[in-house]
Parts: structure tokens; C-alpha cells; sequence
């Protein structure tokens, strides 16, 4: 599992691993909040992700409610159809902020 860690202004952007699912979860869980620690603008990069599980989502969403309890903004990008897929059946590409490009990202968190 890799995840790589970048920053352009004061805006964290998160490079995720090719998958994140049951059993990895929990370190990404782990290794998100400690990067994201008092960031109030953060992006996901999903360009390497090929498959987020149910257990990711969760990964997500508690991301976003540490990120909103310090009136932060958090969006996502760069996610192929089939991860698109399982955000978009469960009702969370807008709750996210998902769009497809980077600079798009960026804008949503400003």
C-alpha cells in the first residue's frame, strides 16, 4: 500500500493506493489522519485506485467529518468508471465533491 503525500499551497492532496478494501482500510484510515491533521483543504488523488470496497467509502466519510469539524472542504478526482460507479450508485460523488480533473478539485476546496 502506498500513499503519497503532496501539497500545493495549503492544500493537501492524497495520492491513494491501487485498492483500499477491508483489509487494508484501517492503514489507510490510519496513515489519511495523520497526514490530514488541522488541514482544512483536502484532494483526493484516485488516479492509481482501481477499487475502493464499501469499507473505503467508510474511509472517506470519516475523513470528511473530521475534515468538516474544523470547517474544512474535501474533493476527490482522477477516479476511473468503475470507482465512479460505486460513489456515484451510492449517493456520494456529491457529498464528496468528485469531479474528474485536478485543477477542478482544487477550485471546489478553495
Amino acid at each position: 500500500m502506498e500513499i503519497v503525500l503532496t501539497t500545493n499551497a495549503d492544500t493537501l492532496i492524497v495520492g491513494l493506493p491501487k485498492e483500499i478494501h477491508s483489509g487494508n482500510a484501517g492503514n489507510v484510515q490510519s496513515e489519511i489522519n495523520a497526514a490530514i491533521e488541522g488541514r482544512k483543504k483536502v484532494v483526493f488523488d484516485f488516479s492509481v485506485n482501481e477499487f475502493v470496497s464499501t469499507a473505503g467509502i467508510r474511509v472517506f466519510l470519516e475523513t470528511l467529518n473530521k475534515v468538516q469539524s474544523i470547517s474544512g472542504k474535501m474533493a476527490m478526482f482522477g477516479m476511473n468508471e468503475l470507482v465512479f460507479e460505486v460513489f456515484d450508485i451510492t449517493g456520494f460523488t456529491e457529498v464528496f465533491g468528485v469531479v474528474e480533473k485536478m485543477d477542478e478539485a482544487m477550485q471546489n476546496v478553495a
